[in-house]
């Protein structure tokens, strides 16, 4: 890939949030693009505290429990979350939820409509939304793990806490620069990408990827988009990307004036 291809695929990329399960990247290409974008990460002091779990086709039944913990719908997120006290048994309920909005989805209502619905409904009573990326072919797991490659690499992980914040810190830079590049380079080769982040504690749904643990970071999906994406290029958002608001550099950037000192 040249400077321009490079350029015109950070134009391009853009999260995807469902995935064709027929139609799936060979194996091959996926890890092609992984090893690229080890050479186009840029990692602290070249010290890698982080590692990328990745769970193909075979693993959907478990992408599924996973993203049944992917709710979006606030008062699911605060009624079954047990980190903050929720329900037990959360993920009967959830299941039959998950379903519906899949089918919505896939009868291409998502694309005209949103994740949210018609009328932007997010209440239980009317629409439970998901973070349906999670059933990407290919998921991606970045997790936190200390010291994972460089010169004081270790074998007993149990030396190191995940919770220590510096190296969370350092964990979360390196697995979302990471991650930003996969996208690109996966857009590069038609690839899509859809991020995740947001997701629930819910003892009763335990699954081979991740349960309740504190060393997961994000999670990004590789494949091919539905043609029910609400994200896609062909959707409603996808044709009015360009209208959306984006900050100015005033908004963001701020030129320091260099002040002479006189002694």
């Amino acid at each position: 890939m040249n400077s321009e291809d490079w350029y015109k695929a950070v134009q391009n990329r853009y999260t995807c949030s469902y995935f064709k399960q027929d139609d799936i990247p060979e194996k091959a290409l996926i890890e092609k693009i992984l090893d690229e974008s080890l050479k186009a990460t840029p990692v602290f002091s070249c010290v890698w505290h982080h590692e990328v779990e990745i769970y193909g086709p075979e693993f959907f039944y478990d992408k599924k429990k996973m993203a049944i913990q992917g709710v979006s719908n606030v008062h699911m997120r605060k009624l079954f979350d047990t980190r903050y006290d929720g329900l037990p048994g959360g993920s009967n309920i959830l299941t039959d939820y998950f379903d519906d909005f899949c089918e919505y989805v896939e009868e291409g209502k998502a694309r005209d409509f949103g994740f949210r619905g018609q009328y932007k409904e997010n209440d239980k009573e009317t629409f439970v939304p998901f973070n349906t990326q999670l059933l990407a072919p290919y998921l991606l797991a970045f997790k936190i793990k200390p010291y994972n490659y460089d010169s004081k690499t270790v074998t007993d992980q149990k030396l190191y806490d995940a919770k220590d914040s510096g190296l969370r810190e350092k964990a979360f830079q390196s697995s979302m620069t990471q991650a930003y590049a996969i996208s690109v380079i996966a857009t590069h080769y038609n690839v899509d990408v859809g991020f995740c982040g947001c997701f629930i504690h819910m003892d009763d749904n335990e699954n081979e990827i991740w349960h309740n643990n504190y060393d997961l970071v994000n999670f990004v999906g590789l494949g091919y988009a539905h043609d029910g994406c609400y994200e896609g290029p062909n959707s409603y958002n996808g044709r009015i990307k360009n209208k959306y608001k984006r900050p100015s550099v005033s908004d963001i950037c701020t030129w320091k004036n260099y002040e002479t000192k006189i002694d």
